[in-house]
């Protein structure tokens, strides 16, 4: 449900070209997704697609449980570049540290809502995010942002929001 629950009320409520799912065993919800929105695509590692002047890469691969296999985006705008981790976690930041030359992302949106399980020393000392998001709901069961995940980013210095704690976060790129 945190990962698409709302997803068939967005569908039904506004102009939706097109839905993006992770590659793997396809679940209930995304069995309900498929049926409801028009044009649904798996998202698989290498998928490529532009919305406007952001180009979207898809780095994520079948690592054979849903969290790990979350649709992880890096994303260019401009001379920005961010990174969604989606429900990524320790296993999936692996794999992109050994498959991808990334660093220097000015952008991060924190994997898996700020659970200990993201945002591993290795993976932020690769990568040096500027500012990382966090989204989490405020007084959610798991208590996430982790506060060893918090740490992990201060010891990098790096700026974070957390919607648990702030709401909605916009960011406005200008670059």
């Amino acid at each position: 449900m945190d990962h698409l629950g709302e997803a068939v009320n967005l569908i039904n409520n506004y102009k939706v070209k097109k839905v993006f799912i992770n590659e793997g065993k396809i679940n209930n919800l995304e069995k309900e997704i498929i049926n409801t929105a028009d044009d649904v695509e798996v998202c698989y590692q290498n998928t490529y697609f532009e919305v406007g002047e952001f180009k979207f890469y898809s780095l994520n691969k079948d690592l054979k449980d849903e969290n790990s296999s979350s649709i992880v985006l890096y994303i260019l705008y401009k001379n920005l570049q961010m990174l969604f981790m989606g429900d990524a976690n320790f296993k999936s930041e692996n794999y992109l540290i050994n498959n991808y030359n990334l660093n220097k992302i000015d952008i991060l949106k924190v994997g898996h809502h700020g659970s200990k399980s993201s945002s591993s020393i290795d993976f932020l000392k690769r990568i040096r995010p500027s500012i990382a998001l966090i989204s989490a709901g405020k007084d959610n069961k798991f208590n996430h942002p982790n506060k060893e995940v918090i740490e992990r980013l201060n010891m990098y210095n790096v700026k974070y929001y957390s919607t648990k704690d702030i709401g909605t976060v916009e960011f406005i790129l200008s670059r």
